[in-house]
């Protein structure tokens, strides 16, 4: 019997990739609402992913606040911890398909044959 890190990934490539996709989504759908929240009050972000998830740690973090008003802080907060677990769920999805290929043979053809699970 196959371990759980198997069915994780198998799950992913049985259903076309959607539970992949659907936290890529969500994680560009969230830094775009971070982003747009900010922009109102006059803040802009940087583009790219990495730029808004360092912004949304240190935010988390209560490293950085940004000068805004106390409701839109705390949905800046909610936002940003979001945007983090998308984040998280996404590495552990792409970890658990990357540790199948290099032991799975079978793992390494259905990435071959499905270029949405080439992540490397």
């Amino acid at each position: 019997m196959r371990d759980s890190t198997f069915w994780l990934a198998f799950a992913c490539w049985s259903t076309g990739g959607s539970v992949r996709d659907l936290l890529v989504k969500q994680r560009r759908q969230l830094v775009n609402m971070i982003r747009g929240l900010m922009v109102e009050f006059g803040i802009n972000i940087p583009q790219g992913v990495v730029r808004a998830l360092g912004l949304a740690r240190q935010i988390a973090a209560k490293e950085a606040e940004p000068d805004l008003p106390a409701m839109a802080k705390q949905i800046l907060g909610l936002l940003c911890g979001q945007v983090i677990d998308a984040h998280a769920r996404l590495q552990e999805i792409d970890r658990a398909i990357i540790a199948l290929q290099r032991t799975d043979e079978l793992a390494r053809r259905l990435t071959t044959s499905l270029p949405a699970f080439q992540t490397a």
